[in-house]
């Protein structure tokens, strides 16, 4: 009996000493890959070099420290951690692994094994804006569709990479692809420094979205308009002519009236959700020729589909044919007369010659017929004539102040007329013959 107690005696202090022995390398290591305590790995992550590099056993405290070195690696990079591992010793169990401290990630050792990846350049594109002829991209992550690498500069010893990447955007009514540069530098993962400029691009409407206009449809629309003849802007701002005579007035645009219409440009603008076209025609009148640019505007809604939103039209007189003689009456409160303009001749710069002559009724016996000579200028872009009197040819045997006058007229296109005043300020409208 008594050396059975001393054997088991001596089972207990040898399974105490076998208990009392510290983890050896491989059994740290087991503890750094196991998880069970400390999720030491991350996901993908596997130790490919370890190191104790320092060891601090108290066993009177029942402690043991370990100070290691780890090199880890992923997909990405190669990390180099510093890890401190304590262990306490329970009676029963042995050794335990109380406490894991690693080393902040900033001061890792860090080699990038390989460039960025597609997915990491897609994350740091959502939330980007792209400036593309004055219209700006809002990249997210439903309109995204897809990016892929046109080529890629890795330099893994600098930790930088450079990559082309192709970027197909759908957005409501359009489809954006273009090409941009991105760089990309190595700090505890792969950061993005910059992003270039579009450096090229293809904007295309989807083709449920497409506007099918013809151009029989939209002279139909430059027709619908009218043209107000003013003065040439100065500073910004119209020029009104204060004469009641030169006061800005309508022509009319006609289907049969325009001839070498052309479509210069289509612009979709708004993300897609309006058409902007630019058209060019010739307006010919009777006594008139205009060049007209155009503007027409269409705006997308549900249901609806495209409709005209707005029409603006800018013209240039590119011609007037006023030679030859004009007749018609004037008005002289209570009686009036006959009235005739006859234009001899108008250089390319509006400069007019001419004779004005008046007849009055024969129920007015105090005036008497004259004709006498004038010259001015037509101003293109009013039509408004201003012409000075000049020389007698006919004068009348009684003369007063108002028995010749200048002339203040403008061409009415539409009424192919001339109205304004003449001889004693007194109203005329005429017509060539």
């Amino acid at each position: 009996m008594k050396k059975y107690l001393i054997l088991l005696m001596s089972v207990g202090m040898l399974f105490l000493a076998g208990c009392a022995k510290v983890k050896d390398q491989e059994q740290v290591l087991a503890d750094l890959e196991s998880g069970k305590q400390f999720a030491f790995l991350k996901d993908g992550e596997q130790i490919t070099e370890f190191v104790i590099t320092e060891r601090h056993t108290e066993k009177s405290k029942k402690t043991d420290t370990v100070c290691c070195e780890v090199t880890v690696k992923d997909e990405i990079c190669e990390s180099k951690k510093e890890v401190e591992l304590t262990y306490t010793l329970d009676s029963k169990e042995g050794w335990i692994l109380g406490d894991l401290d690693v080393n902040d990630s900033d001061e890792w050792l860090q080699t990038p094994i390989k460039g960025v990846s597609e997915d990491v350049v897609a994350l740091d594109l959502i939330g980007r804006m792209l400036e593309i002829d004055y219209e700006y991209w809002v990249l997210t992550k439903d309109n995204i569709k897809s990016v892929s690498f046109v080529s890629q500069e890795t330099k893994l010893n600098e930790k930088k990479d450079e990559v082309k990447v192709a970027v197909i955007i759908d957005a409501e009514f359009l489809e954006l692809e273009a090409e941009l540069r991105m760089e990309y530098v190595f700090d505890n993962g792969w950061k993005n420094q910059t992003i270039s400029e579009v450096e090229k691009y293809q904007i295309s409407l989807k083709p449920e979205y497409i506007l099918k206009i013809t151009d029989a449809e939209l002279i139909s629309i430059i027709a619908e308009q009218d043209i107000y003849l003013e003065e040439e802007k100065a500073g910004g701002f119209v020029i009104i002519p204060d004469a009641y005579t030169q006061k800005m007035h309508t022509v009319s645009i006609e289907e049969d009236e325009i001839s070498d219409f052309s479509l210069d440009e289509q612009n979709v603008v708004d993300g897609g959700a309006r058409n902007v076209i630019e058209c060019h025609c010739t307006l010919t009148k009777s006594n008139a020729t205009f060049l007209l640019n155009t503007s027409i505007s269409y705006q997308y809604s549900r249901g609806d589909g495209w409709k005209v939103a707005s029409v603006s039209t800018q013209y240039s007189c590119a011609s007037v044919d006023i030679i030859g003689e004009w007749t018609g009456t004037y008005n002289d409160a209570p009686f009036g007369g006959t009235s005739i303009l006859t234009i001899s001749d108008m250089d390319e710069n509006g400069n007019i010659t001419g004779i004005y002559s008046y007849t009055p009724a024969p129920e007015d016996s105090s005036t008497k017929p004259g004709s006498y000579q004038v010259s001015g200028t037509i101003n293109m872009s009013t039509l408004d004539i201003n012409l000075k009197a000049g020389d007698w040819i006919d004068k009348p045997l009684k003369v007063y102040t108002w028995s010749k006058g200048d002339i203040i007229a403008t061409l009415c296109v539409d009424e192919a007329t001339m109205k304004g005043v003449a001889q004693g300020s007194c109203p005329f409208v005429v017509k060539r013959q």
